[in-house]
Order: C-alpha cells, then sequence, then structure tokens
C-alpha cells in the first residue's frame, strides 16, 4: 500500500532531481517552485500529526534568513531578496522533511545521494563526450561539465565522490548494480580530474577512502571481499591512467571550439588581489545592508581599474555576503559556518571510533568544501549548495530537537505558500510573455506585461521591463521603450548592459547628442568599459563626418585594449563569449580603414578566428 510518507519520499526524490537536471532554467521558476512542492510536502505529510526539527541549527538558519530579509528591505532591487529567500527556505524545508522522514540508520538519504550520484555521472559523461568530440551535446550548457566552468564542476564533483566510490567499493548487490556503480565512480572521478582543480584533494581522498576501508573494515562485521574489491580498485586506477591521458590530450594541436569556451570567462579573466580591492573600496559605502543580493558582478564591473579583469562572483562566500547584504549578513554567515563546521568536526571524530567509512569521508569531503568556499563560488550555485545540505542532514544526529505541531505553524506555512505561489505564477506568466513576444504576438505579450507591472513592487521581475521595452521597439514606440529600460534601472543601478542599451536606444532614435553625452560620461567614470562603448562613440563620430574625433576613440580603445602578440585560440574564444572580439574587430578595422595604417591590419589579423 502506498502510504503518504512513501508518496512524499518519491515526490521528495524527484523535486531534488528536477533541481539538478534542470538547474539551467530561471531561478524565478526553480526557486519558488521547489519551496512551493517543500512546504506542500509539510503540508500533505503533518497536519494531522507532529514533527521534529533540529533546535540549533533551525535558530541559525533562520537568522540567517532575516539578516536577509532586513537588507533585501533597503535594496531597491527587493525581487532578487524575494528570489534569494524563496532559495533558502526550499532548502530548509528540505532538510526538514529529509530530517523526519530518515529513520535511524539514515537510508532515505542515503538513498537520495546514490541517484544524486547517477545524475552526476550522467553531467560526467556529457562533459567528457563534449571535451572529446569537441561538439555540443546539450542545448544548455550545463555547469558540471568538467571543460566550462571547472571549479563548479570540480566542487560538485568533489561532494558525491564519496558516496560514489563507497557504494561501488562495499556494493553486495548483483553484477548489474556493481556494473552500475564502477561506471558511475569512473565517470565522476575522471570528469573531476579533467578540471585539473583540487587534484592533490581528489586524489588523497580516494586512497584514504580504499585505505581506511580495507584497514578499519578488516576485522569487524561490515568485512568485506579484500581481495576481489582490491582488483576491482586497482582496474579503475588503470583505466583512468590509461584512458585520461587521451581524453585530455584529445585536443592535439586544433583550436578550441567556441562553444567549449562559452562560460570560462569566469575563471579566465578573475583575479583575486583585484577583487580584495574593490570590496575594501566598496564595504565603508555599504557597511550595514551591503549593496544589494546579486548586485557584486555589476558593481564589480562599474568599478574596474585595470582590462582584462573582471567577476560575477567573489570567489569567496563571506566576502561576497558582506559586500552585497553587509554586516548583518556577512556575521549570521559566519556563525552558520562556525555552527557546522563545529558539527562536522565533532561527527568525523565518532565516525572514525565508530569505523563509519562512509560518514567519516562525506563529513571530512564538507570540511574540505567549508574550507574551498574561501576560494571559490560553489556555494553560489544553487545544485551544489543542495548537495552539501542534503549530504550534512545525512550526517545530523537526531538530537537537540524540538517537537512543531502544524496547528501551531499554519498560519506562516500558508503564507509562505502563498508568496512562493505567487512568484511562481508571476514567472510563468512572464516565460508566457517571452513566447507571445518571439511569435510576434505584442498585443497579448502587452496585456500579461501590463498585469506584472501592477503586483506589489517586491513581486516586480526587472525583466518584465526589458519584455515591455522590446514590443515597444517593436511598435515604434521609442519613448516609452526608454522609460521602461529607465523603471529597469531604478531597480538594477548597476547593470552597465542596461545603461548601453539605453545609449543606443537615443542613437538609434536620432538623439545622438544624448547618446554621445551619456556613453562619454560612462568613460570618464570607468575608461575599462566594453570596446563597445569606444566603438559606438567612433560610430557616431563618424555620424557626423568627424572622421579625426573617430580615430581619438578608437586610439583611446586599442590603448586600453592592445593586441601585441598573437592570441591563443582559447583567449580568442573567451573573446567572442564575452562579446569583446567582434567589437575589437570592428575597431581595428575602422582604425585601417580611416588611417590606412598597416599595425591596424596587422592586429586584425591576429583577432581574425
Amino acid at each position: 500500500m502506498i502510504t503518504k510518507e512513501i508518496l512524499s519520499k518519491v515526490i521528495l526524490t524527484l523535486a531534488i532531481c528536477f533541481q539538478l537536471l534542470y538547474f539551467f532554467l530561471p531561478p524565478e521558476i526553480l526557486w519558488p517552485l521547489f519551496s512551493l512542492m517543500m512546504l506542500s510536502l509539510i503540508i500533505i505529510l503533518y497536519t494531522d500529526k507532529s514533527f521534529i526539527i533540529p533546535k540549533t541549527f533551525s535558530l541559525i538558519f533562520g537568522l540567517f534568513i532575516i539578516s536577509q530579509l532586513i537588507s533585501g528591505l533597503f535594496s531597491v532591487n527587493q525581487f532578487a531578496t524575494i528570489l534569494q529567500l524563496s532559495k533558502l527556505l526550499g532548502i530548509y524545508t528540505m532538510i526538514v522533511l529529509i530530517f523526519n522522514l530518515n529513520n535511524d540508520k539514515n537510508s532515505f538519504s542515503k538513498k537520495v545521494l546514490n541517484i544524486i550520484c547517477l545524475i552526476g555521472s550522467w553531467w560526467a559523461l556529457m562533459g567528457i563526450l563534449e571535451f572529446t568530440g569537441r561538439t555540443r551535446t546539450q542545448k544548455d550548457f550545463p555547469l558540471f561539465e568538467p571543460f566550462h566552468w571547472p571549479e563548479i564542476a570540480a566542487s560538485f564533483y568533489l561532494l558525491i565522490i564519496p558516496t560514489s566510490v563507497y557504494y561501488f567499493i562495499t556494493s553486495t548487490k548483483k553484477f548489474l548494480f556493481k556494473i552500475f556503480a564502477f561506471i558511475s565512480s569512473y565517470l565522476i572521478i575522471n570528469a573531476l580530474l579533467l578540471t585539473q582543480k583540487y587534484l592533490v584533494i581528489t586524489l588523497s581522498l580516494f586512497v584514504m577512502i580504499t585505505g581506511f576501508i580495507f584497514i578499519r573494515l578488516r576485522n569487524t562485521a561490515k568485512k568485506i571481499d579484500r581481495g576481489g574489491d582490491f582488483k576491482e580498485i586497482v582496474l579503475l586506477i588503470i583505466l583512468s591512467l590509461v584512458i585520461l591521458p587521451n581524453l585530455y590530450f584529445s585536443f592535439g594541436g586544433n583550436k578550441i571550439p567556441k562553444s567549449i569556451a562559452l562560460f570560462q570567462d569566469q575563471y579566465f579573466f578573475y583575479e583575486r588581489g583585484d577583487v580584495y580591492r574593490f570590496a575594501k573600496s566598496i564595504l565603508p559605502k555599504h557597511f550595514l545592508f551591503g549593496i544589494g543580493t546579486d548586485n557584486f558582478g555589476s558593481a564589480y564591473r562599474q568599478n574596474l581599474v585595470k582590462p582584462w579583469v573582471w567577476s560575477d562572483f567573489a570567489s569567496n562566500e563571506l566576502l561576497q555576503t558582506a559586500i552585497e547584504t553587509g554586516i548583518l549578513g556577512l556575521l549570521s554567515e559566519t556563525i552558520l559556518f562556525i555552527y557546522i563546521a563545529i558539527t562536522l568536526f565533532k561527527k568525523i571524530r565518532t565516525s572514525w571510533l565508530q569505523n563509519d567509512v562512509f560518514k567519516f569521508f562525506s563529513t571530512l569531503t564538507l570540511i574540505i568544501f567549508l574550507i574551498l568556499s574561501f576560494y571559490n563560488a560553489s556555494f553560489r550555485v544553487f545544485p551544489v549548495l543542495l548537495v552539501f545540505f542534503i549530504i550534512f542532514t545525512h550526517l545530523t544526529n537526531r538530537e537537540n530537537v524540538l517537537k512543531l505541531y502544524f496547528r501551531n505553524i499554519r498560519v506562516p506555512i500558508f503564507i509562505l505558500l502563498f508568496l512562493s505561489f505567487l512568484v511562481f505564477t508571476d514567472a510563468s506568466i512572464l516565460q508566457l510573455t517571452k513566447r507571445y513576444v518571439m511569435k510576434g504576438q505584442y498585443r497579448k505579450g502587452e496585456v500579461l506585461l501590463n498585469f506584472l507591472k501592477e503586483q506589489p513592487p517586491l513581486l516586480i521581475n526587472p525583466k518584465t521591463f526589458v519584455w515591455a521595452s522590446s514590443i515597444n521597439l517593436a511598435n515604434g514606440k521609442h519613448i516609452q521603450a526608454f522609460d521602461n529600460l529607465s523603471s529597469m534601472l531604478k531597480l538594477e543601478p548597476y547593470n552597465l548592459e542596461l545603461k548601453y542599451q539605453m545609449a543606443s536606444l537615443n542613437f538609434a532614435s536620432g538623439k545622438t547628442k544624448q547618446a554621445e553625452e551619456f556613453l562619454e560620461t560612462q568613460l570618464v567614470l570607468n575608461p575599462y568599459l566594453p570596446p563597445k562603448y569606444y566603438l559606438n562613440l567612433a560610430k557616431i563620430a563618424l555620424d557626423h563626418d568627424d572622421k579625426s574625433r573617430a580615430i581619438i576613440w578608437l586610439d583611446k580603445a586599442i590603448l586600453i585594449y592592445p593586441v601585441t602578440t598573437i592570441p591563443s585560440s582559447l583567449f580568442l574564444a573567451q573573446l567572442e563569449s564575452t562579446g569583446y572580439l567582434d567589437d575589437l574587430q570592428q575597431i581595428y578595422f575602422y582604425l585601417y580603414e580611416l588611417t590606412d595604417d598597416q599595425s591596424s591590419l596587422n592586429s586584425l589579423i591576429k583577432l581574425i578566428y
């Protein structure tokens, strides 16, 4: 008989799998949907009975959520805060559900982790196929393919390696299960090694896991077939040593294709020292409440002091939290990190004494991951954060708990459920609007957008104004389009691309003077803006038949972005992925055309990819 508990376990597992497999969907759809499903499961399961929550963790996590809320109240873009809160709410509710659905042996969370390993091996296979075939294997590029976002991919695989390897080594089920476990472990390990990140940590973990199993479990009731398993491990190592070099050097002398380098600009142009410089300059001005959730990348690019250096993330979790949410967010997240670290250090000691291989190495991996959060941006990727807390919940003891009854908390739960439903519904309407616009059905799209604009300010997605502007442009209403972009700029004051589009709109509508003044002002504030700013100013000058002024702007551009040596294929692919390549090619082409300078032609030839 299918009980509510069994059905809830299936739905919860499917919800987690959906988040891992479709994480490239817009967060305004994914996160509210996840929190909506988690809250619904709470209502289904515990309407007529009590449930427990981890007391200390709930208090600390609640403080972190409150700090995010307080910061968001002082942010102009409150919708980003709503999304952040829906993400945190979904994660916390998932933790509570797993905490209650687990039995004494935590068998449910163990099964969920095994399924996550299968999904991880799928992403690993996709990444390896793309790496070797140099062709797109997916319509949307997964973050977990090893050659795209290497640090994030490595973090994800690092989290699931203990589960994967332990399940493979200790599996006593049928031969088919053993084969699946072997393939999964092999793919995950090789994908992690292909990222070239955390290699020492990975190899050390692998050696320690196998050594721990053969030494610590030798005289226990969990004794395993050491001879057979030893052969399997040797086979895994030999295959990796033989095949991995082939995978890595499969490119030969060929150019790295554009698709491979699509997302690598995050790491290619990242410079840790410059991030600290930016943090030092902006923190005193926004000490209390920060610059707003998800505003780090935009604010950083608006305050550059050198070319070729930027990032969408600080690659330091606590630092980025301090910049975006201020001192309250920093303190609450620091307390959360300290609590998690203390819990993990206690668990690693007890699991060692109890000869629990899986918990020992899962705990060790989480400790390593906490340390790595000061060097990468993995906590900013929802699936990685999700897997981290699933493992953490699996390791948490059912001690120091608080019993709750649904009737006592039903009002806040239904309020949160309603808010999640509203955000998800608005996001779905916006997606429907996009379809209408793409099909040219502007009238239907306009009706839906007008409805979305009438929502309370904290529920208005800034993207609403972008699509409203696109409809205005399609109908030839340039003034209304500019007004919509101005409304969006109020919500995203650091959005440089938006400012550029507003200048381009002025230029397209014949207001060249306003466009020129706007672009010049931005370059005075920050001369290291993308090359298209200089290119558009040169085009405006040419439109006024002022060749000398156009040459001045083009010369300034090549002074900031010179091409002195032959760029590598990877560098050219990076330039194209950031949108710089086409603009630089045009800049050097115009210079050659206007000045007949041979060096400009040589530079243009170097930039042809």
